[in-house]
């Protein structure tokens, strides 16, 4: 996938077609505000039908190697905003069991 430089939305994160798993090579090339905007754009184009969240959650597995809070905020955003979507969802109590995990551990940065 290749969300160009300018992304989903008009986001100007750069988005490197970059194959998983992602390594500390993100980090290392794009700066902080980059490494926030291509998560973002990664979950905006999962809420579009664009790509499948899986995409976007796949792609935000590199955050183990990112020690930025930006990129982490913009993950802990993207995870508060499905949390939200999923609440009503029979699904929510599968999905809560994780989300929560994440989103603490989001908050600790």
């Amino acid at each position: 996938m290749n969300l160009g430089r300018g992304g989903v939305g008009g986001a100007s994160a750069p988005c490197p077609n970059v194959e998983p798993p992602l390594t500390t090579t993100v980090v290392q090339i794009l700066s902080t505000s980059d490494r926030a905007g291509l998560v973002d754009n990664a979950f905006t184009a999962a809420r579009l039908g664009l790509v499948d969240y899986g995409v976007a959650l796949e792609l935000a597995q590199y955050l183990s190697d990112d020690d930025d809070q930006t990129p982490w905020k913009a993950f802990a955003n993207n995870v508060r905003y499905i949390d939200d979507m999923m609440m009503n969802s029979a699904y929510y109590p599968h999905w809560q069991v994780g989300s929560t995990v994440m989103i603490q551990l989001c908050d600790s940065y």
